[in-house]
């Protein structure tokens, strides 16, 4: 009688061998994505950084409106000026042509620096210093 009913019985499930193909493609899955999302992250930071710098040139323009001078020290700006995560914004005084600025951020998060040159027009590529 008991052979009977087990005969008529299914097993549903899993095997060993599918499941195991199963964790082997989301393995592999995972290592293709993480090193695009650590991309991602990083492009992220400098997008953040290029941000501070536009901000901090608008700052600095406003500045030159009201003293006729750009400032040299970042402590002459507005004190409501607030940076990304871990970003620092130097104004770069050395090698200036006269009545232009450099601005410089750096993040740890982020592979280089970036900067902005009042006088080559804007922001530079990543890694490009102000002349």
């Amino acid at each position: 009688m008991l052979t009977r009913l087990r005969v008529g019985e299914r097993e549903d499930g899993f095997t060993l061998i599918e499941l195991l193909v199963v964790i082997i493609i989301i393995g592999i899955l995972a290592a293709i994505a993480l090193p695009l999302f650590l991309h991602q992250r990083q492009r992220a930071v400098e997008a953040s950084m290029r941000s501070d710098l536009r901000t901090t040139a608008s700052y600095m323009e406003t500045y030159y409106a009201d003293n006729a001078v750009y400032p040299t020290l970042m402590s002459q700006i507005d004190s409501d000026l607030t940076f990304g995560k871990n970003t620092t914004v130097t104004i770069i005084t050395a090698g200036n042509v006269p009545g232009t600025y450099c601005l410089r951020a750096v993040n740890p998060a982020a592979s280089d620096f970036v900067s902005y040159d009042s006088d080559r027009g804007g922001l530079l590529k990543t890694g490009t210093a102000c002349s």
